[in-house]
């Protein structure tokens, strides 16, 4: 296994211990680190670990690797063809639209059947079209910490949308309760997987000016 720069949760996953015994290795010198811009920064090698945990963290890194590129697979298959009106005037044009996501994609599905069943007004289908309204807002954004604080605010508003379902109408209603559950299943994990790739690729540009090497590649805007 190649040395990799690490995170306090990465190590701790590697290790088996909290983030908080990682902290306390750090502090009393059984674990050498390094803070990068406020983030404790750890070379794999420095790390006492087994054939188990490293190939612990290698599983790791490969699983976030696969859940990164579903989330992302069809914004870079959108990203490829040229724009036709573009390319007739000498210029290569990028197809990038939030519908491509998605997250926004099934967030829609489960919004438009909403609003067919219980009506525009109710407060689960506000907090749904606001949670689809920060995934473009998100999806939209320039800077990295700006991408992140939107999907964010989607994911909190997607939570909001379940609890309204949930406790308001008749207790025990199938259907509001049949919408919380593709809302946690199907909506939610796909915002956070967006988000986790875009977590990673501000932490990554962050420290490439130190040479990490834990960076996604394929990781799209």
């Amino acid at each position: 296994m190649t040395d990799m720069d690490l995170s306090i949760k990465d190590a701790a996953t590697a290790l088996g211990r909290s983030p908080r015994q990682i902290r306390y290795m750090i502090s009393t010198g059984k674990i050498t680190a390094v803070k990068q811009n406020g983030f404790w920064i750890i070379k794999s090698e420095d790390l006492p670990l087994n054939d188990e945990q490293r190939e612990r963290i290698r599983s790791r890194i490969s699983d976030v690797r696969h859940a990164l590129d579903e989330a992302l697979e069809p914004v870079e298959k959108a990203a490829t063809p040229p724009d036709k009106k573009a390319k007739s005037e000498g210029k290569e044009g990028k197809h990038y639209s939030v519908t491509d996501f998605q997250a926004f994609q099934a967030g829609e599905r489960i919004y438009r059947d909403m609003v067919e069943a219980l009506g525009k007004d109710d407060e689960a289908c506000h907090h749904l079209f606001g949670a689809l309204s920060s995934v473009t807002q998100g999806c939209h954004a320039f800077h990295p910490g700006d991408k992140c604080g939107k999907l964010t605010t989607a994911r909190e508003a997607a939570a909001l949308s379940v609890t309204c379902l949930l406790l308001h109408g008749k207790s025990g209603e199938k259907e509001r309760r049949a919408f919380a559950v593709r809302i946690e299943q199907d909506l939610i994990p796909r915002i956070a997987r967006l988000l986790a790739a875009h977590e990673r690729r501000s932490r990554k540009s962050r420290f490439s000016s130190f040479g990490s090497s834990a960076g996604i590649d394929r990781e799209s805007r």
